[in-house]
């Protein structure tokens, strides 16, 4: 009996052991342009296949309609599709929602529109509160990164370690109140963006813009905002 039971001790620690072989095994080979061609409908050419990591990637494609548009790979025992639109606006994908580091700004934006360089904002407005007699007054965010896409069309950007920084400085906030914190705008922080032509005149960039995008899973990808100068105007005068 005993030597029974050790056997089957044995023969399930190795089915264990294969299991989490199986689990955690490295990536494997990224799908071909041919194969994502197979699996992402909307897309008539493979741009470029960007590996943020070695579990995270970035596909720009132009559509079948020649829009803009992206897919967002995921290693999960097979590599899988787990964020698609036909849609190039900038969006920001917080790999790891804990970790600024790993936060990346993804965007293909269209050459019909003629933008010579987008810039990405992060913006809070002040807030003024009084709680148990204690004033408190919060100021303002504005900064701001140009980035020029003249010739390449399409990239991933990590955050600026000033914004990383100021991140981080909501470390002690929940993982859904963090969500929250860079997607509505008011007293919290939230991304948005504009874009210029050669002549540094704003740009409305309609070609850019698609009819949406759709994830799946917990992924946390939020487009950002688009913010016209008017608007900045009115946010400098609110806040």
């Amino acid at each position: 009996m005993k030597g029974r039971k050790l056997l089957l001790s044995l023969i399930l620690g190795g089915i264990i052991i294969l299991a989490l072989g199986y689990y955690f095994r490295p990536p494997g080979d990224f799908p071909s342009k041919q194969d994502i061609l197979n699996q992402v409908p909307e897309a008539k050419t493979i741009q470029d296949i960007i590996f943020l990591d070695d579990k995270h990637v970035y596909v720009p494609f132009v559509t079948n309609n020649n829009g803009r548009g992206f897919a967002l790979w995921v290693w999960r025992n097979g590599w899988n599709v787990i964020s698609e639109g036909d849609t190039g606006e900038p969006r920001i994908w917080q790999v790891d929602p804990n970790n600024p580091d790993s936060y990346f700004i993804l965007y293909n934006i269209h050459p019909a529109d003629n933008i010579k360089s987008i810039k990405l904002y992060l913006l809070r407005g002040s807030y003024y509160s009084v709680s148990y007699g204690e004033h408190t007054y919060t100021p303002s965010i504005k900064k701001h990164v140009s980035q020029d896409v003249s010739e390449d069309t399409y990239g991933a950007i990590k955050l600026p370690n000033d914004w990383k920084q100021l991140l981080e400085g909501y470390s002690r906030i929940s993982k859904q109140e963090k969500q929250q914190l860079i997607y509505f705008s008011g007293p919290t922080l939230h991304f948005a963006w504009n874009a210029a032509n050669e002549q540094g005149e704003e740009v409305k960039p309609e070609g850019t813009f698609g009819t949406g995008s759709s994830t799946t899973g917990h992924y946390i990808i939020n487009p950002l905002d688009h913010i016209s100068s008017e608007e900045l105007k009115q946010h400098n005068k609110k806040f």
